[in-house]
C-alpha cells in the first residue's frame, strides 16, 4: 500500500486525524482517505511496555502529558512541519553547551548501539513540549512542533550554495 499523508490533525478532544492519499490498486488511481484515532492518555511505564511490544503506534506529547493510539503500520507522516528543520541547535549538535541533546543522543555511538529502545523517545526529553512520535510503522517519525530549546536559524545573511 502506497501513501502520503496530506493532513494532520490533533482536536482538543485528543482525536488524531489523519487524510492520506492512497494508491487504489483496483482502478490505480489516488484517492483520499480518513482515518480518525482516539488518543489515550499514557504513563512513561505504559509506553516503555508499549515499545517493547512492536506494535504501530502514534505517541503525541503536550506540556508534561503523553497520549497515545494503536496506528496501521502503513501511515506516514512525511509532510509534517518539523520545528527542529529550522533550529540553529541542530547545527551545533555536537557542541554540548549551544547543540540539541535529541540530535547528540542520535549520532553518539551509544545511540547507535542502543537506537531503537533508547535514542528516538520523546518522553526522556523535558524540552520537548509538544510533537509526536510514530513507532513501528513503515517509516517511523518524530516531530517536534514545540520547544524550549528552540533557537530560530536566521536567515538575514543566509547565502545558498544551491544554483
Amino acid at each position: 500500500m502506497s501513501n502520503k499523508p496530506t493532513r494532520i490533525h490533533i482536536s482538543k478532544d485528543l482525536v488524531l486525524s489523519v487524510d492520506m492519499e492512497m494508491e487504489d490498486f483496483e482502478n490505480g488511481k489516488l484517492k483520499t482517505m480518513h482515518e480518525t484515532y482516539q488518543l489515550r492518555p499514557i504513563t512513561i511505564e505504559q509506553l516503555l511496555e508499549l515499545r517493547e511490544k512492536g506494535l504501530p503506534a502514534f505517541i503525541y506529547k503536550r506540556g508534561d502529558a503523553l497520549y497515545f493510539a494503536i496506528i496501521p503500520d502503513y501511515i506516514r507522516f512525511l509532510n509534517c512541519k518539523h520545528l527542529c528543520s529550522s533550529c540553529q541547535r541542530v547545527l551545533h549538535f555536537s557542541d554540548k553547551e549551544t547543540g540539541c541533546p535529541k540530535i547528540a543522543d542520535r549520532t553518539s555511538p551509544f545511540a547507535i548501539q542502543k537506537y531503537l529502545l533508547e535514542s528516538k523517545r520523546i518522553e526522556k526529553y523535558d524540552f520537548i513540549r509538544a510533537g509526536f512520535e510514530s513507532i513501528f510503522t513503515h517509516v517511523d517519525s518524530f516531530i517536534v512542533t514545540k520547544c524550549d530549546n528552540f533557537v530560530p536559524v536566521p536567515t538575514e545573511g543566509f547565502k545558498s550554495n544551491v544554483k
